[in-house]
């Protein structure tokens, strides 16, 4: 893999974490207006009768407050399908399927999520590694694989030596991802050396 591969996964990792990001902002505020909706339609359907007897009172100032809350809620519901726009209202089985629906397309998007996060993670965490062992500045990431093809490097299935202990007492799966130069691979692959890397944290163990 070259150093440009490894900046183009990273990249396409990050744009796929924030698309799912705003998807499910989306989705949540969907759900928020779909239950406020709901809400309001109960209230509306709940205070009607009251609301009708009060309008048949010539909107009595006494009839107002011996049932004022009902009138209130009445009141706050019609505004806020006049603030939205709703002419004709929706049953609230419908929004409660609506409701359903969103909810399962959270439920996989956030799925979704988690696991681009992970791999956004790794693959920010190897190009780190990676440009602390080429000894790269930001500035110049976008140059360096042109100008030396030995900034490649290699990722091999290794141990984490330095928590194996642990590791084994917990049950943990000990493999991680190591990396090495191509130059050091080069120099070492084949010569009977041990081809096991430290964490990733550590360096290219050509570099020890």
């Amino acid at each position: 893999m070259s150093y440009e591969d490894l900046q183009e996964k990273a990249a396409a990792a990050t744009i796929s974490f924030n698309a799912l990001s705003v998807q499910i902002k989306e989705l949540e505020s969907q759900m928020a207006a779909n239950g406020e909706l709901q809400k309001q339609i109960v209230n509306y359907a709940k205070t009607r009768a009251v609301y009708v007897e009060y309008r048949k009172a010539g909107y009595s100032k006494k009839f107002r407050a011996e049932h004022e809350a009902d009138i209130l809620l009445h009141q706050a519901a019609k505004k806020y399908f006049d603030s939205i726009g709703i002419t004709k209202l929706p049953s609230v089985k419908s929004l409660r399927e609506e409701y359903a629906g969103l909810l399962e397309q959270k439920r996989k998007a956030y799925a979704a999520y988690k696991q681009a996060r992970s791999d956004m993670k790794e693959l920010h965490n190897i190009k780190a590694n990676v440009d602390y062992l080429l000894d790269i500045p930001a500035s110049q990431e976008q140059q360096k694989d042109k100008q030396n093809p030995d900034n490649s490097f290699m990722l091999l299935p290794v141990f984490s030596v330095p928590k194996e202990r642990a590791a084994v007492t917990a049950g943990d799966d000990l493999r991680v991802w190591g990396y090495v130069t191509n130059k050091h691979f080069r120099g070492f692959h084949g010569n009977g050396k041990s081809s096991k890397i430290r964490n990733l944290t550590e360096d290219c163990i050509a570099c020890r």
